[in-house]
């Protein structure tokens, strides 16, 4: 009995673990180019990558996405959408900074039968996921000038 109470109490904790946040360093990337290229090449890539822009603002460095056109599938049940917030700064006359903030949402359907609609709930635990993808995607754009 004391064994199987230790068990239940270890299992527990173990699925009480949180999810480590990201790190402001993982949300950015500093690019050897200047503002203008990154911007154009950050913006190329939102367009090949499905992402609606809702707006820009260059002389900021502001860009702000619609949900990607992209359907995500987070399982067999439920399905997903993601957002960007992209902030591009200058650092010097040939170094440009680039910070990646996704916003992430999954959609759980309704219980069969039910007249309630479903719901989309935030799950940042893929930030990490996204972050890296795009950074990947803009890392080739930016080498292949």
């Amino acid at each position: 009995m004391r064994k199987l109470l230790l068990l239940v109490l270890c299992l527990g904790l173990i699925g009480c673990a949180t999810i480590k946040p990201i790190t402001y360093e993982e949300r950015q990337h500093v690019y050897v180019a200047n503002f203008d290229t990154v911007w154009s090449k950050t913006v190329e890539m939102l367009i090949e990558e499905n992402f609606p822009i809702k707006s820009m603002d260059k002389e900021n460095g502001i860009i702000q996405t619609e949900y990607n056109k992209n359907e995500i599938k987070e399982t067999w049940l439920n399905k997903a959408r993601c957002s960007l917030n992209i902030l591009i700064s200058v650092i010097n006359t040939n170094n440009t900074r680039v910070i990646i903030n996704p916003y992430y949402e999954v959609y759980f359907p309704s219980p069969i039968g039910s007249s309630q609609p479903g719901e989309w709930a935030t799950k940042n635990d893929k930030d990490k996921i996204f972050i890296d993808k795009y950074f990947k995607v803009l890392d080739e754009k930016l080498n292949s000038k």
